[in-house]
């Protein structure tokens, strides 16, 4: 049996498949960021969220995972190697933002910023 021939390529889109300025989800996203998330009298405030996952401080530490110490050596050419040891991974106040936003910059970009 003779197999056929092989499926065409698609034309070329002439520009992006997706415009992100055209579609209702960034839309949506900007009013769940804005009006929830960096809403500080909402329950749903992303620092609500996080002091309730989290505790009072906001404090996020790794070592639970116990993936250290993690070392790597790094090359620094004629004047040797360096090796450099990461002994434990803490972050702390993470429910203390000011303002969460996400936004379609325009067809092509998103954007997501934290104060």
């Amino acid at each position: 049996s003779v197999s056929p021939p092989p499926p065409a390529y698609l034309p070329d889109p002439g520009g992006d498949y997706a415009d992100f300025s055209r579609y209702p989800m960034p839309k949506f996203l900007s009013d769940l960021f804005r009006n929830i998330l960096s809403n500080s009298s909402s329950p749903n405030s992303l620092n609500s969220l996080i002091t309730r996952f989290l505790g009072p401080d906001g404090n996020l530490s790794l070592d639970d995972l116990h993936i250290f110490p993690i070392s790597q050596e790094i090359d620094i050419g004629t004047l040797g190697t360096v090796k450099a040891t990461l002994l434990a991974l803490s972050f702390g106040d993470l429910n203390k933002w000011s303002f969460v936003d996400f936004a379609a910059v325009n067809s092509k970009q998103l954007a997501i910023g934290f104060l």
